[in-house]
């Protein structure tokens, strides 16, 4: 605290510039000063907290005065050989993400990034939000890896634009294991109970239809990996 608050006497009185000593007792000036807190959006002169270096690159962290908000941010700098810094970011809170297998990546890309979104906003409690990105997430891995779904003759088994105008319901009927679509039934159902008023399932929330998405997505995930297999394989066992 005593440290902040010696920093804290380096305030500047415009956003012009500020010299400040890194933790590692470098000395820079840096151009320009951030003028706008990247949370609450007003306009501010940050109070220094700390700055570190490493190599031509200088970390500065910063809080924001306002009352309402006082959020520390982090503000990224280039540093040359005269210790002038040009500004490079300032980094926004960064939310945790999924990681998805290859094979999954390789048959619907639009999936990992979209439930990625969805996430974002469930840790962000946009929960609404977050519900209807993971139906739209689940309707787009399904119907990717139908479109996956190919013929011992390499030919794709359903019709693309066929798929693109069925219903998610049309095509959970489409798939070989009941499970799998008794499961991906349930997620449809369940995004219209999260974001509607009227619920069936009270004690239920995004966070039970995000883990039936995750069921889902490692049933198709074994399946790629067993059809990879099969096709690798099964003509010298059979």
């Amino acid at each position: 605290m005593l440290a902040e608050n010696a920093l804290h006497k380096a305030e500047p009185q415009s956003t012009e510039f500020l010299e400040v000593t890194t933790i590692e007792g470098f000395r820079s000036v840096i151009s320009p000063v951030p003028e706008i807190c990247p949370y609450c959006h007003s306009k501010i002169i940050p109070h220094l907290v700390s700055a570190s270096r490493y190599n031509n690159r200088l970390d500065v962290m910063f809080r924001c005065p306002a009352a309402k908000c006082k959020y520390a941010f982090l503000t990224l700098y280039a540093v040359d050989h005269n210790a002038k810094t040009t500004f490079i970011t300032i980094e926004f809170p960064r939310y945790a993400q999924d990681d998805f297998p290859q094979n999954i990546k390789d048959i619907s890309s639009s999936y990992c990034k979209i439930f990625n979104e969805a996430y974002a906003a469930e840790q962000a409690k946009l929960l609404e939000v977050a519900g209807l990105g993971y139906r739209k997430a689940f309707e787009i891995l399904i119907k990717d890896y139908l479109r996956s779904q190919k013929s011992d003759d390499e030919t794709p088994i359903y019709n693309a634009e066929e798929l693109d105008v069925m219903t998610i319901s049309q095509c959970i009927g489409l798939m070989d294991s009941n499970k799998l679509a008794s499961l991906s039934q349930m997620i449809p159902w369940l995004q219209n109970d999260v974001t509607c008023f009227a619920n069936k399932w009270e004690e239920k929330d995004v966070a039970d239809m995000k883990a039936l998405l995750n069921v889902a997505r490692h049933y198709i995930e074994s399946e790629l990996i067993g059809n990879h297999y099969l096709k690798e394989m099964g003509k010298e066992i059979l």
